[in-house]
């Protein structure tokens, strides 16, 4: 069976799981700053002109801490109409964007990080006349202490990065990783994880922006996917709305890696909870199946029916499925082991039955 034909059999097991729900997608802009920049302001219009979703990644204030603002910032009417719309979504990333320990949050005491989230949000409140509800970390570095300001000032969500050391703890905090940092691997993405319902995070920056990467080519992007209806956009304040949460339990599933997700090339997506689920024990069971097959091909090349041999055999399996489980090594290893045993079984057993054989042989001749 050839790669194709075993990634199209995995995806008609996996159907069952897969519905025709649009994919989630959405542009987080990071390193917003209240005043006329020229890419800045050319995104700013080529959104609105899209009327597609944007979340804005906010440094409210400079080293000083005085707010950022220009007093005849030109979009700052249209900026506005767009979050009091809908549109546009506006999210605390620091309060000055500096690097105090790890980035401007981690490792930093806890009265420190509330007094700059507490300070932050206040500003951007303040101007734009809403309630931000999402916090984007500097350097995408934050701790316990963190996820604990961010629950007593009442943020409902952090974007970050999907990683295995960031804490995921507090269960009133909703966390939407971003899982792509830049536009050009956006319509690969939704290529890969096309009929899956899990959202799709873009980051990118002002400094993506050069020669080979315009506006003008974010625009194009835009305007390519704009007209797919299994493409819905959004921002994180309308995933809560709809009530899309992302807990712990879900960015937990979402790290862990197998081989089944490596050939599906899931990390492109916060996937459902219930999806990781499913794919996990399907991958358990095709390191099983390879393992069987392997097991019987073995025998049936070398002849060998021992009952003692199938009896081990099953004891290995079994730990194999442990060791699939649990992650114990990186998936290309384990597969390794799931071929390698059943022959290795085999084999032994073989070396064995022809020595007892021919110690039979000698004593009957003699």
């Amino acid at each position: 069976m050839d790669k194709n034909n075993f990634i199209c059999l995995i995806f008609l097991l996996a159907g069952f799981s897969l519905t025709v729900s649009p994919q989630q997608v959405i542009f987080r802009y990071d390193d917003f700053t209240l005043r006329d920049d020229s890419i800045n302001d050319k995104i700013i219009s080529i959104f609105i002109d899209h009327n597609m979703p944007l979340v804005l990644g906010v440094i409210p204030c400079g080293h000083d801490e005085n707010l950022i603002i220009d007093p005849d910032y030109s979009q700052f009417v249209n900026l506005k109409n767009a979050v009091h719309s809908g549109l546009f979504e506006i999210a605390l990333h620091g309060l000055t964007h500096e690097q105090l320990s790890n980035g401007e949050f981690g490792n930093v005491i806890y009265a420190e990080q509330y007094r700059r989230l507490a300070k932050g949000k206040f500003l951007l409140d303040s101007v734009f006349r809403t309630n931000v509800q999402t916090f984007i970390p500097p350097w995408n570095a934050y701790d316990d202490n963190t996820l604990k300001a961010l629950d007593s000032l009442s943020f409902r969500s952090i974007s970050s990065s999907l990683t295995i050391d960031q804490p995921v703890s507090n269960k009133h905090i909703n966390y939407y990783p971003h899982t792509l940092d830049s536009p050009n691997f956006l319509m690969k993405a939704l290529e890969n994880n096309k009929n899956r319902n899990g959202i799709i995070v873009l980051m990118f920056h002002p400094y993506d922006f050069n020669k080979e990467f315009t506006a003008d080519s974010l625009e194009n992007i835009l305007t390519r996917i704009s007209n797919n209806r299994e493409v819905k956009f959004t921002t994180f304040a309308g995933l809560l709305t709809k009530n899309n949460l992302s807990d712990a339990k879900r960015i937990n599933a979402n790290l862990e890696t197998n081989l089944l997700t490596k050939l599906l090339k899931t990390r492109t997506m916060i996937q459902k909870t219930s999806y990781t689920l499913f794919l996990r024990i399907t991958n358990l069971f095709l390191y099983l199946a390879i393992s069987i097959f392997t097991f019987a091909i073995s025998r049936f090349l070398l002849g060998m029916k021992s009952v003692k041999m199938n009896v081990i055999f099953i004891l290995l399996l079994i730990l194999t499925g442990i060791a699939v489980w649990i992650h114990l090594t990186g998936p290309l290893k384990l597969l390794l082991v799931a071929v390698c045993l059943p022959i290795l079984i085999v084999v032994i057993f073989k070396i064995i039955s022809v020595i007892v054989n021919s110690e039979n042989s000698l004593k009957s001749s003699k």
